[in-house]
């Protein structure tokens, strides 16, 4: 894994993907909000996955992000894998 990766990600990762082996993390490119931090994810089983995280602490945010998801999901490709509403 890189070696750029803070805490929090390393950390939400694991939790949020306890049994999944990682091959690769990656930047997600630029991020509008210096309060997230959005990584790339190649897992051991050739799936992918973006993982979003509030390193400030304050997931209220990204629960509003995952329930538009939800909403945008019948509609998108996208699939959320693993959500916490109380931050990692």
């Amino acid at each position: 894994m890189a070696n750029t990766l803070t805490d929090d990600v390393t950390s939400a990762l694991k939790d949020a993907f306890p049994e999944r082996g990682v091959d690769d993390i990656r930047p997600a490119g630029p991020s509008w909000n210096d309060r997230n931090q959005t990584v790339g994810v190649s897992f051991s089983d050739d799936q992918s996955a973006f993982l979003k995280v509030a390193v400030d602490g304050d997931a209220s945010r990204i629960t509003r992000e995952c329930a538009v998801n939800f909403t945008v999901l019948e509609i998108s490709s996208y699939r959320t894998t693993a959500i916490s509403p109380n931050g990692w």
